[in-house]
Order: C-alpha cells, then sequence, then structure tokens
C-alpha cells in the first residue's frame, strides 16, 4: 500500500508497516487513543520529509483511501 501527502501526491516513499484497531483505550506520548481507534505506523523513506516531519512541518500522511456507500435494506 503507498502512502499518499497531504492528500496531493501519492508516492512510493510512505509504506504501510502496521495497521491494527487498538482494543483499549491508552495515551500514547501525548495523545489520547480510544478504543476502536485504527493506528498505522507508515516507514517514510526520504530524508527530506522525514526531516520535516520530525521537526513538525509535515503532519500530512494518508492511504489515500476510498469508500463505496450502499444502501442495504
Amino acid at each position: 500500500m503507498r502512502g499518499n501527502v497531504e492528500h496531493l501526491v501519492n508516492t512510493d516513499k510512505l509504506v504501510v508497516t502496521k495497521s491494527f484497531i487498538f482494543e483499549v483505550d491508552a495515551t500514547i506520548g501525548e495523545q489520547v487513543v480510544k478504543s476502536g481507534s485504527w493506528l498505522m505506523e507508515m516507514k517514510v523513506n526520504d530524508d527530506v520529509l522525514w526531516d520535516l516531519t520530525k521537526s513538525g512541518d509535515f503532519t500530512g500522511f494518508s492511504i489515500g483511501g476510498k469508500a463505496v456507500v450502499e444502501d442495504i435494506e
């Protein structure tokens, strides 16, 4: 699965390494994570993008997911 930068550019520089549903309420760093939250880990394979991420200048990763809605009667 490829990553997407700021919902603008698909790239092979972002690779999903983990994807899971958190099963308990917890705190990761300073972020509260509720049970049932979807968490994803991505590997950044680009030095410039990684430096921007570490500095906090860049925070927008996505997998560019799409959904189909279907009415069920």
